[in-house]
């Protein structure tokens, strides 16, 4: 019986440093899951996605993939959206360490998600060493949507 896949590395950056991790029939998985949602809209259910690549079981590659937080997934293994905001005024704030360099080079790969735009200023005025553009629930979609599209080629 052929090894199940495992992460090949540490699950830390951005979407694609994470999925560059993962075996190619996991990558593959996930491919399917997003060419699914961007198509229909909704996640995919099991029968959804059709018979796993060679070299791995459906059920290992949604576990890697949610290991790797690039799935989310509910009680029973099934793959769950994670578009929907509650409060309603939630917002993203993507972060930036200040120093010298250009602000790619201080670009940091994480954002932090707050109630609403007051608690996101909150959060940058008690961190000094941040600084961060504070985005809605559209435009966090759309850098969402940027971000993963080139998980699909």
């Amino acid at each position: 019986m052929p090894k199940e896949p495992t992460l090949v590395g540490p699950v830390m950056g951005g979407a694609s440093a994470r999925a560059a991790v993962l075996p190619v029939p996991v990558r593959d998985v996930h491919r399917s899951l997003l060419r699914h949602f961007a198509t229909t809209g909704r996640p995919p259910h099991r029968d959804d996605l059709g018979p796993a690549p060679a070299g791995v079981r459906l059920g290992v590659a949604l576990d890697l993939l949610a290991r790797a937080h690039l799935v989310h997934r509910g009680h029973s293994g099934e793959v769950r959206p994670d578009w929907y905001w509650e409060p309603a005024a939630a917002v993203v704030l993507v972060i930036y360490t200040r120093g010298s360099g250009s602000q790619a080079a201080r670009l940091r790969l994480s954002v932090t998600f707050h109630a609403d735009p007051e608690a996101a200023g909150r959060y940058l005025v008690e961190r000094p060493e941040l600084v961060g553009v504070v985005v809605d629930h559209a435009t966090a979609v759309e850098l969402a949507r940027r971000s993963f599209e080139g998980l699909l080629s």
